[in-house]
């Protein structure tokens, strides 16, 4: 996705609009996913630090349009912070191998000034948190030389442009510290310092950003892995409280009964990400053969129809001989998301009919809905369908 397009689509989610998440997350998580494996492995750690990286996204989306930062390493950055906080000490064994920057190169010519082995090296620094010691057995060179080789890399690294930077006309040793300093290179000591001069000195921050921004380019050639289908529920819960808790009370919402039928019911849906747009909506279905449709569905509950068209649910619940003396027999309509559990959407009587409006038009991806006799989240679904997406 181009780096306008998705710039929009990180806007969008800031305003809260729905169809946004879903490209968001579509466009940009299997890059960050990618980024995330290549910085931590395959584990666990690196899914908790792509889960906290798309939360702060979501959090500080409303606030990137403000900052000009471009929204591609706007993200990066987000789980290169991410990341360091999983690390859980120095890293062991022999890295892996990176691809070649040439997205970097191409968009940063200055940097073909460089020793290759030495953007090599800033890159392993990045991305995995390698200290000079582990850079220096890895360029098989000694500890004391190994910083000298780096700064001297770093002040080519981005050429004239950190020297226009106003306000360090007379600071520049600092720059490369600066540099180091995004890159975590620094001592607990030499960190200390810095701190404390970037408390009087507000350039100093500035330039590590300006590093940080940089230094987030170099991961535009890391190739994206797509994430486990259970990272969307799993955002979910994070994001719009615990998933045990009924979808209807979190919204706000009181089922009510009206008749035979439920009242006309406004369904925001908390299931930002997963959602699709008209654009994403399969053909209309084929009809159904009179003969397959006389068949007797293979539930033991009561027969339900549902479609989605023009942005509204549409719920029947076929007639149920109830027992007797049992008048007001009632079942409970549930929302049955792809991953995640069941979400009650309130009581239905057989017979009856139920209209959920849909902001945007958007239905969840791969959800059905679902009947039980029973309120509890522990009630069996006795019938299950998909809508027809018309």
């Amino acid at each position: 996705m181009a780096e306008e397009t998705l710039a929009k689509v990180v806007d969008g989610v800031g305003r809260g609009e729905r169809g946004a998440a879903s490209e968001l997350f579509a466009a940009l998580v299997p890059w960050l996913n990618g980024l995330a494996r290549a910085m931590l492995g395959e584990g666990r750690p690196a899914e908790q630090a792509l889960e906290a990286a798309l939360v702060a996204i979501w959090a500080e989306a409303p606030r990137r349009a403000a900052s000009g930062i471009p929204a591609r390493p706007w993200a990066a950055l987000r789980l290169h912070r991410a990341a360091a906080g999983q690390r859980l000490g120095p890293p062991m064994g022999e890295p892996p191998q990176l691809p070649k920057p040439e997205a970097y190169l191409a968009a940063n010519p200055e940097a073909r000034a460089l020793d290759p082995d030495a953007l090599i090296a800033i890159r392993q620094a990045w991305i995995f948190g390698l200290g000079y010691d582990r850079l220096a057995k890895l360029h098989d060179l000694p500890l004391a030389g190994v910083r000298h080789w780096m700064e001297d890399n770093l002040e080519l690294m981005r050429g004239e442009v950190a020297g226009e930077e106003p306000g360090l006309e007379d600071l520049s040793e600092y720059r490369v510290l600066a540099a180091e300093r995004a890159l975590g290179l620094l001592t607990e000591e030499e960190a200390e310092a810095f701190a404390e001069a970037e408390s009087v000195l507000p350039e100093l921050a500035e330039e590590v950003a300006a590093w940080e921004l940089h230094l987030a380019l170099l991961a535009e050639d890391i190739p994206p892995v797509p994430p486990e289908p259970e990272l969307r529920a799993r955002l979910v819960a994070r994001l719009f409280g615990e998933e045990a808790q009924p979808l209807w009370r979190r919204l706000g919402i009181v089922p009510a009964i009206a008749g035979g039928a439920l009242a006309a019911l406004v369904l925001i849906l908390a299931v930002r990400f997963g959602l699709v747009t008209d654009a994403e909506l399969p053909e209309a279905t084929t009809p159904v053969a009179e003969e397959e449709a006389a068949a007797p569905a293979a539930t033991t509950g009561p027969a339900l129809d549902a479609s989605v068209a023009a942005g509204r649910l549409t719920a029947e619940l076929g007639p149920v001989l109830a027992p007797e003396g049992d008048e007001e027999l009632r079942y409970w309509l549930w929302l049955l998301p792809a991953a995640g559990p069941a979400q009650p959407l309130g009581a239905i009587r057989p017979g009856g009919e139920v209209m959920l409006q849909l902001p945007g038009d958007l239905w969840p991806e791969g959800a059905e809905l679902g009947v039980s006799g029973d309120p509890a989240p522990e009630a069996p679904i006795l019938t299950r369908v998909a809508p027809v997406l018309e």
